[in-house]
C-alpha cells in the first residue's frame, strides 16, 4: 500500500527547511534522477477515470511496470495499492493488463502519455539514518501521445511541478512526520491540492470526467423506482468492479469475499425489483450473475472453510495438531482447482460482456425498467413485504427438529429479506435497518451452522479419500493416514457440538428477529 501526499507549486518556490520536524528527525543529502514514464490507458481514459495509473517508467531503480489501483483520499493524502513488474518496455506485461481488465472491458490498452520528470529526492529519517519519509519534488512535462488522447480533450502538451511525501514506513511516528512535513509545506506557499496523479493533472479535464461506474446519487424520501433500482444496483457493481483487481491477485480472501458479496447482492435485488424491471433483461442478467457465482462461490467456500479449520485444528491437544496437516493440504488442491475455474471465469468474453451489461445499468437505470414503471414513486413499491412473507411461512413450518437444509433454506430468504430492507432504507430510514440487522443476526446464525454442515460433509469424504487419493497414499504412511482420520473424526465432533449449541439458540434469535415491532414499516 502506498501513502503520499501530494502538494503543487510555481515554478522557483524554494523547499523550507524541513530539519527538526520531530526530535532527532534529520534531511539526507539531494539526489536527482531524470526519469521518464508512458502511460497506458485505452482511448477514452478509463483507468485515469476510475482513478488506476499503468506506466513504465525507466531512470529509477526497481521493476520499470507499475500500476496503481484506485485509492483512497484524506485530505492531502492519497493511498492507493501499487502492484510492480519486470519487462520489456516494449510489452504491456500480461499480469497487468488482466488487473486493469474490469475498467478496460476488452477495449484496447494503449500509449496516451509521455511525463519527463526532473527529480529531486530528499530522505527525511530518524537517530539512525533509516529514512521514514521521501520528498521529492518534480518538474513534469508532459506530451500526449495518441490522437486518441489529443480527441478526448487533453492538452498536447503540459508542464507542472508537484511535491510527493511519500511513507518509507507505515508507523505512527511516520505518519506523524508526514503531517509536520505537509504543514510546512503549506506555510511556505506549497499548495494542498486535492492527491491526483501525475498522468491525470498532465490529461487535464479529460481524465477527471467521471468514472464509468460513479458512486449512486443520494437517494431520498421523493425519488422514483428508476432512481432506487439504479442506486441499490450501482453500489453493488462499485463493490464488483473496486474488488476485482484484488480477487485476481489472489492475496486477500477479503477481496473474493466482498466480491461474492456484491454479487450475491446484485442477485437479490434483481429478485426484489423484479416486479417493476424488465423481465427479459433481468433474466438474462440473472443467468449470467448465477454463473459468476457459482466460480467465485467455490472459492469463497474454501476460504471459509480453510479458516474455520485452522481455528478450530489449534483448539485441539498439542499432540493432535500434526496429524491435520494432510486434511490441509487436500484442501488447498482443491481451492487451487476452484481458482483455476474463477481465474478463468473473469478472463472470459462472457465476463467482459456481463461487466459491459452491468455499466451501462449504472448508467442508464431507467433502461432495466419496464414502460411505465419508472416514474412510480419508490416510497410505494413495499418491496420488503413479499420476502417477509415468504420467510415467516417457510419459518412456521420448521417444526421442532428443522432438517439442515430446511434451515440453510430460511438463512437464505432471511438474507433476501435483509438485502430488501436495505435497499429501502434511504426512503425509511432507521425502521428498516434496525429490520434489516434483525435478519442479519438470522442470516450469520444459520450462515454458522451451514458452515458446520459444510465442514462435516467435507471432513467425511476427506477422511475417506486418505486411503484413496493417489498424491496421499504415495507420500503418507499408514501410521499418519490413521493419526489424520482420527484427527478428522475429532473436528466432526467440534461441527457437531457447535450445529447443537445454535440449534439452541435459534428460537430465541428467531423469536426477537419476528417480532411486530421491527415490521411497523413495512
Amino acid at each position: 500500500m502506498e501513502r503520499e501526499a501530494k502538494l503543487t507549486a510555481r515554478a522557483g518556490l524554494a523547499v523550507p527547511d524541513l530539519h527538526g520536524l520531530l526530535g532527532g528527525m534529520e534531511v539526507g543529502p539531494a539526489t536527482v534522477r531524470h526519469l521518464d514514464a508512458l502511460y497506458y490507458d485505452t482511448a477514452d481514459l478509463r483507468l485515469a477515470r476510475a482513478g488506476a495509473t499503468l506506466r513504465c517508467r525507466t531512470g529509477e531503480p526497481g521493476p520499470a511496470w507499475a500500476l496503481k489501483l484506485p485509492g483512497t483520499t484524506s485530505g492531502a493524502t492519497l493511498a492507493r495499492s501499487e502492484i510492480v513488474v519486470d519487462g520489456p518496455s516494449s510489452l504491456v506485461p500480461a499480469t497487468l493488463l488482466d488487473l486493469v481488465r474490469v475498467y478496460a472491458r476488452g477495449e484496447p490498452v494503449v500509449a496516451v502519455a509521455r511525463l519527463q520528470t526532473a527529480r529531486t529526492v530528499l530522505g527525511i529519517g530518524d537517530e539512525s539514518g533509516k529514512p521514514l519519509v521521501e520528498l521529492v519534488d518534480d518538474t513534469v512535462t508532459a506530451v500526449m501521445e495518441t490522437d486518441a488522447a489529443r480527441s478526448s480533450g487533453c492538452p498536447a502538451h503540459a508542464q507542472f511541478r508537484e511535491i510527493e511525501l511519500e511513507l518509507e514506513v507505515d508507523s505512527a511516528r511516520a505518519r506523524r512526520l508526514l503531517r509536520k512535513a505537509v504543514d510546512r509545506l503549506v506555510a511556505a506557499g506549497f499548495q494542498p491540492d486535492p492527491p491526483l496523479p501525475k498522468v491525470v493533472r498532465a490529461l487535464g479535464s479529460a481524465a477527471r470526467l467521471p468514472p464509468d461506474v460513479a458512486p449512486p446519487p443520494p437517494v431520498d424520501a421523493g425519488a422514483t423506482a428508476s432512481q432506487l433500482v439504479g442506486a441499490a444496483l450501482a453500489r453493488s457493481v462499485a463493490q464488483l468492479v473496486r474488488c476485482d483487481p484484488g480477487l485476481r491477485l489472489g492475496e486477500d480472501v477479503e477481496a473474493v469475499h466482498q466480491f461474492r458479496v456484491a454479487v450475491r447482492r446484485l442477485r437479490s435485488d434483481l429478485r426484489t425489483f423484479g416486479a417493476v424491471l424488465d423481465q427479459r433483461w433481468a433474466a438474462a442478467l440473472r443467468a449470467d450473475l448465477r454463473w459468476l457465482a457459482g466460480a467465485v462461490g467455490a472459492v469463497r467456500d474454501d476460504d471459509v472453510l480453510i479458516e474455520r479449520l485452522q481455528n478450530q485444528i489449534a483448539a485441539l491437544p498439542k499432540s493432535d495438531r500434526p496429524a491435520a496437516a494432510p486434511l490441509l493440504q487436500l484442501l488447498d488442491r482443491r481451492r487451487e482447482t476452484h481458482r483455476h475455474v474463477l481465474l478463468t471465469t473473469v478472463r472470459s468474453a462472457r465476463y467482459d460482456a456481463l461487466l459491459d451489461t452491468l455499466v451501462e445499468m449504472t448508467q442508464s437505470p431507467a433502461s432495466a425498467v419496464r414502460s411505465g414503471e419508472g416514474a412510480v414513486p419508490a416510497a410505494g413499491l413495499h418491496l420488503v413485504r413479499r420476502p417477509w412473507r415468504q420467510l415467516a411461512a417457510r419459518a412456521g413450518r420448521l417444526g421442532g427438529h428443522p432438517s439442515d437444509h430446511a434451515l440453510h433454506e430460511v438463512r437464505i430468504l432471511a438474507k433476501r429479506c435483509r438485502y430488501a430492507a436495505e435497499a429501502m432504507a434511504p426512503l425509511c430510514g432507521r425502521p428498516a435497518r434496525r429490520f434489516a440487522a434483525a435478519m442479519a443476526d438470522v442470516q450469520t446464525l444459520l450462515g454458522d451452522h451451514q458452515d458446520a454442515v459444510i465442514a462435516e460433509t467435507w471432513l467425511r469424504t476427506a477422511a475417506l479419500s486418505l486411503g484413496t487419493d493417489p498424491t496421499t497414499t504415495a507420500t503418507l504412511s499408514e501410521a499418519a493416514r490413521t493419526a489424520a482420520t482420527l484427527c478428522a473424526g475429532e473436528l466432526i465432533l467440534v461441527q457437531r457440538t457447535e450445529r447443537a449449541a445454535i440449534r439452541s439458540a435459534w428460537p430465541a434469535t428467531w423469536d426477537a428477529a419476528s417480532s411486530s415491532k421491527l415490521r411497523s414499516w413495512m
